[in-house]
């Protein structure tokens, strides 16, 4: 297998090929679900923590109901 990056390497310059070491597709899937879970925690925590602002022109951007928020969660995390 072949790959190429463009990612710099500690030393710096690229002379040449540079060995590397690979996981099994097994192996990456507890990688891919903790990724999944920190964007689900960060998405709700953005969601959560919000506060009713006011903008420009006098708009109003409301902060969600938590409990509400709770409940649709809560459904969907059922499916």
């Amino acid at each position: 297998m072949l790959a190429f990056s463009t990612a710099s390497r500690p030393g710096g310059a690229c002379d040449g090929p540079v060995g590397v070491t690979m996981l099994r597709a097994a192996a990456m899937t507890p990688l891919f679900v903790a990724v999944a879970d920190a964007t689900e925690e960060a998405i709700l925590n953005a969601l959560c923590m919000a506060a009713t602002m006011t903008g420009i022109n006098g708009r109003v951007a409301h902060a969600l109901p938590l409990d509400r928020t709770r409940q649709g969660v809560a459904r969907f995390a059922a499916m």
